[in-house]
């Protein structure tokens, strides 16, 4: 998450305690603010360490989103990728 666990809304945070059993890690950023370039930093993150990603942009042409951000960095680091348009 780009923040921490502290920032997110109650409902995030009751999820996060009910799986607590099932959650090997919490990785926080701690962005100093929750804006585009945190999720950007937070994207990036997860890709590296991913082995694959599978993205699901919206239907449509390919566009400047989060997730066509994602997809495209993972394709600059030659990682395989499964996109689903929803």
């Amino acid at each position: 998450m780009p923040g921490t666990v502290g920032q997110q809304p109650a409902e995030a945070r009751q999820a996060i305690e009910r799986c607590r059993d099932r959650i090997g890690e919490i990785i926080e950023l701690h962005a100093a603010e929750l804006l585009a370039p945190a999720y950007h930093a937070r994207n990036r993150h997860m890709v590296d360490r991913a082995q694959m990603v599978i993205g699901f942009p919206l239907e449509g042409p390919e566009g400047t989103s989060g997730t066509w951000q994602t997809i495209n960095y993972a394709s600059s680091q030659g990682k395989p990728r499964l996109i689903v348009p929803v």
